[in-house]
């Protein structure tokens, strides 16, 4: 299960951003970097907080968050919106 959530992030959503939403590569990029900063910045929190939390807590925590994020990314609208008014970065 996880391969495929990691085959997502990393295959098809720049390929998402780009085929249907009209990104470039860079702008793509731009967009889904603070995805890998989130990680490293919570990588070492969740290692120090799962000597004192049950990892099970951790664990369903973390995917009710993603589940939160994937039903509001669900809730856009099915028409491609320009890159310079759907994200935080300008090209």
């Amino acid at each position: 299960m996880r391969l495929w959530l990691y085959f997502g992030n990393v295959v098809l959503l720049p390929l998402w951003l780009q085929q249907y939403m009209g990104y470039t590569a860079t702008l793509a990029g731009l967009v889904l970097a603070p995805v890998g900063l989130l990680a490293l910045v919570f990588t070492p929190l969740v290692g120090r907080f799962s000597d004192r939390i049950d990892p099970r807590i951790l664990v369903t925590i973390s995917f009710a968050v993603f589940a939160l994020v994937l039903y509001s990314d669900a809730r856009g609208t099915s028409t491609p919106t320009p890159p310079s008014r759907r994200c935080w970065c300008r090209p």
